[in-house]
């Protein structure tokens, strides 16, 4: 008779796996250094897993420039697609309550929205123009 088991998945409270808290703690180390190319790729790689821990199969990460309301001029997360463009999660319009989101989802919207390194990392700049919408793709 043959048994397999699942091993156990290193999570601690907030959620956060093995490989969360690795790149996590290369952008704190990377803050300390002052090194703004390490302080970069360190936040992208953050980014990067947290959009994999969320959504496993995505592939980028739509952002769009708010001009009203509470987070006026800054980029705000707008879409998460995969590799044939699909739609995985979107939020439009939406308030910020969050009461659909899996926890890995919530995790994932944690490391990239609320983290300064990766909100930096975001920030592509004020747009120019009058155009209503204005977005940013970030792959990966």
């Amino acid at each position: 008779m043959t048994t397999t088991t699942t091993p156990a998945v290193d999570v601690d409270v907030w959620g956060y796996t093995a490989a969360l808290r690795e790149t996590e703690a290369a952008v704190d180390a990377a803050t300390v250094s002052g090194d703004v190319d390490q302080i970069a790729a360190a936040a992208h790689a953050l980014i990067v897993a947290a959009a994999a821990h969320g959504w496993p199969t995505a592939t980028a990460l739509v952002f769009t420039y708010e001009r009203t309301g509470p987070v006026a001029h800054l980029w705000g997360l707008w879409r998460v697609v995969d590799v044939d463009g699909r739609v995985l999660r979107e939020w439009e319009d939406e308030p910020g309550d969050m009461t659909d989101e899996s926890e890995e989802e919530l995790v994932a919207l944690d490391l990239i929205t609320n983290r300064a390194a990766t909100l930096h990392h975001t920030d592509y700049g004020t747009p120019t123009g009058t155009a209503a919408t204005v977005l940013h793709t970030l792959t990966f």
